[in-house]
């Protein structure tokens, strides 16, 4: 079976992301380097855009590879992603690529949230103003307006499935939210957080700093969708804590 998909697949190319505390097949990575052995699961998920590819967890760094042996088991036809054995190492590709053609920006506030502090984490919940949340609405649903989705939509908590996007900036805006949880966890520890119906929440200054941020890697990474002023409105709290950045 895996010797006919080789066969029907070829050499295919794609893109897999490593987180930098990555400790499978790929931690070892770099251009050249031959990576995965084994002939089942886990297999390395390579991404055949970059609009297919998720963040898991930020900093990482995202590899161009060749896949050398296809997994006997392999996604519905419709996914954008092929399981593999063994793959061949070709490039680094920056991690801005991501997020579409202001990814820089993107990438910018996600290092800030990597290293944020409690103090910042104060200032952007203190400085968000009252129509930020509808402002950022307005700027999602822009966005859906174009992909030909001219339903609103209230929450950007909702599921995208029908854009298969994720969000205006790729699929990883996520990543921001997750970044800020992993820091409010290292400086604050399980206060950070509430617990409703089995999940867990951000509580302030996290929850808003987190917002803030999110409100930022939307304008800067997408400005052709954060207009009417909603990028004033958005941009606030990133630039009085972050100025310059």
């Amino acid at each position: 079976m895996r010797d006919f998909l080789n066969r029907l697949l070829g050499r295919t190319t794609g893109l897999v992301y490593v987180p930098h505390d990555e400790s499978g097949a790929m931690k070892d990575a770099r251009p050249g380097t031959r990576l995965g052995e084994s002939k089942g699961p886990p297999w390395i998920a390579v991404d055949l855009a970059p609009d297919g590819v998720i963040v898991t967890r930020w900093p990482g760094k995202l590899w161009r590879v060749r896949v050398l042996r296809h997994a006997s088991e392999q996604p519905m036809p419709y996914a954008r992603y092929v399981r593999a054995d063994r793959v061949e190492v070709i490039e680094e590709i920056p991690c801005a690529t991501l997020f579409g053609a202001h990814g820089d920006a993107v990438v910018r506030v996600l290092d800030a949230a990597l290293s944020l502090t409690r103090e910042q984490a104060d200032q952007l919940n203190g400085t968000r103003l009252p129509d930020a949340h509808a402002a950022y609405m307005r700027s999602w649903n822009r966005w859906r307006a174009k992909l030909g989705l001219p339903t609103p939509i209230a929450d950007h908590y909702q599921p995208l499935i029908e854009s298969g996007k994720g969000s205006p900036v790729g699929r990883d805006l996520s990543a921001i939210h997750d970044t800020v949880a992993r820091r409010a966890q290292a400086l604050d520890g399980d206060a950070a957080f509430r617990t409703e119906d089995e999940d867990l929440y951000l509580v302030k200054p996290w929850d808003g700093a987190s917002d803030a941020l999110l409100h930022a890697a939307l304008a800067l990474g997408t400005p052709q969708i954060c207009t009417e002023g909603d990028d004033e409105t958005l941009l606030r709290p990133w630039r009085m804590v972050f100025p310059g950045l």
